[in-house]
């Protein structure tokens, strides 16, 4: 008597997404759920860099990336920060961006901070995005009233649509790079 075959389980592919802090490790959560959703089979390893420098930032995140890929290869790497740090010192941005060509990381740069970013999720916004950040925060917040920092995922995917991601690429091509290993847009 022959058994039965168990059916094959697909390997989930592996990314890593270093994240300045607790709101963009919610944002790529959220995104996982989107990408589960359309069959993504991804493994999403992110890593909480805790904000500072930027060159900290990819110093850490390379650390940790070398330490995963040890255990079990990682198919690409991310970093998803903010850039206000970069135009407060251009010389650290210059050094932040030597090291991530040398380490060979996607960045998906968010303009100047996180609720920028956010911005460029909404569709009523056509208008040039401000660059202060607290004229960043009051815009945002008029057009997502519940939107706080360090927001968990499933505030994420109660607040945006499964469209807005796709909104956002379309000005940032590291993002829509992202997306697409991860299924949730087609390119």
């Amino acid at each position: 008597m022959r058994r039965k075959r168990r059916p094959t389980i697909l390997q989930r592919k592996r990314l890593f997404v270093g994240c300045e802090g607790l709101s963009e490790i919610g944002y790529i959560q959220w995104l996982r759920i989107l990408s589960d959703a359309n069959d993504g089979y991804i493994h999403i390893v992110t890593e909480n860099l805790n904000g500072g420098s930027l060159v900290k930032m990819v110093e850490n995140a390379q650390a940790v990336y070398e330490r995963l890929h040890m255990v079990e290869p990682i198919m690409d790497k991310y970093l998803l920060v903010d850039i206000d740090r970069g135009h407060e010192d251009p010389d650290e941005l210059a050094a932040a961006n030597v090291l991530i060509e040398q380490h060979g990381f996607n960045t998906i740069w968010q303009s100047p901070n996180h609720e920028g970013f956010l911005l460029t999720h909404c569709e009523k916004i056509t208008a040039r995005l401000p660059t202060n950040k607290g004229d960043v925060d009051r815009l945002l917040l008029r057009h997502k009233p519940n939107y706080s920092k360090a927001m968990p995922k499933h505030k994420y995917h109660k607040m945006f649509d499964n469209e807005t991601p796709k909104i956002a690429s379309e000005s940032n091509a590291e993002l829509a790079k992202l997306l697409k290993e991860m299924k949730i847009i087609d390119i």
